[in-house]
């Protein structure tokens, strides 16, 4: 993992521009300045086990986002598109346990949909712009 970060970081110190953005907190996290303008939250529960619930009702732009099973969830958590399945048989998406979490750049929330193996169970999440 340090490598990565490592990688990271030098791959942005190639130039020059980008040298005065990026530094690291003595706990190892790489910080990039400047790459998002704005960082909002939310949360969303999966009313009915295995049906797919979309993650916002309304249209959200964003850049990234960051969705992290809840730790009181007793079940799995499946994200993906629109076939999502968290059933353990025909599992689809990417499953979260809980506290789990999962980072993908996308245009939308709403392109995100949700399902769960136990009812009400659901998920925070961080979206950046």
């Amino acid at each position: 993992m340090r490598l990565l970060k490592f990688l990271i970081v030098l791959s942005f110190l190639v130039t020059p521009a980008h040298a005065q953005d990026i530094w690291t907190d003595g706990t190892g996290e790489v910080h990039i300045q400047g790459f998002f303008s704005t960082i909002r939250d939310g949360k969303r529960d999966v009313r009915y086990a295995g049906t797919a619930t979309v993650l916002s009702d309304t249209p959200i732009t964003c850049k990234r986002i960051t969705i992290t099973a809840r730790y009181s969830n007793l079940g799995i958590i499946a994200a993906g598109d629109t076939s999502v399945s968290a059933t353990v048989l025909s599992v689809r998406g990417v499953t979260l346990y809980a506290g789990d979490s999962y980072t993908v750049d996308i245009s939308n929330l709403n392109k995100i949909y949700l399902d769960s193996t136990v009812e009400n169970e659901g998920v925070s999440y961080t979206y950046y712009n």
